[in-house]
């Protein structure tokens, strides 16, 4: 891989505010960002019907290194609060924004989701140790309080 800029790709603030209002109507329907089969069927159903601007800027990477870095997307930081301490203290605050992401990776057709991992999320910033890109049960004799809970930027480990 290269180790050149990559291309910036920029999103006007109409179709910005479109994928915002595509998520945020998902987020009202399903009132979580949280996988399900239907979930995923509604973000596939909107992906479909967003503009040609947005289409435009996620069109196919034109680079050697297939990356591409897309500017427009802006987030509310005072709406969705501090940095929180934790995945359990952070609620569904960056709901709409996991769904925004979600509908930007269906119009690029690559999805992004381990189902099963860090209560379903889509975006999250952990690296999969090998091997682990299935969630595997957690065997029943195991308890939750007996195991030693992972932060978001420590990699996963196999469960045994």
């Amino acid at each position: 891989m290269s180790t050149g800029a990559a291309p910036v790709r920029l999103l006007d603030a109409a179709p910005a505010a479109e994928l915002h209002r595509a998520a945020a109507k998902i987020l009202t329907e399903f009132g979580t960002s949280a996988t399900s089969p239907e979930l995923l069927a509604r973000v596939a159903a909107s992906a479909a019907d967003l503009s040609e601007p947005i289409r435009h800027a996620l069109r196919p990477v034109d680079t050697d290194d297939g990356l591409f870095v897309l500017r427009g997307l802006s987030v509310d930081d005072t709406g969705i609060g501090p940095t929180p301490a934790g995945w359990a203290t952070a609620g569904d605050s960056g709901a709409v924004h996991d769904i925004v992401m979600l509908l930007l990776a269906t119009v690029m057709g690559i999805p992004i989701a381990w189902q099963g991992q860090q209560n379903g999320r889509f975006v999250h910033n952990i690296v999969p140790a090998p091997a682990t890109s299935r969630s595997r049960p957690v065997p029943a004799a195991t308890s939750s309080s007996a195991r030693t809970p992972r932060t978001p930027s420590t990699p996963a480990a196999p469960i045994c």
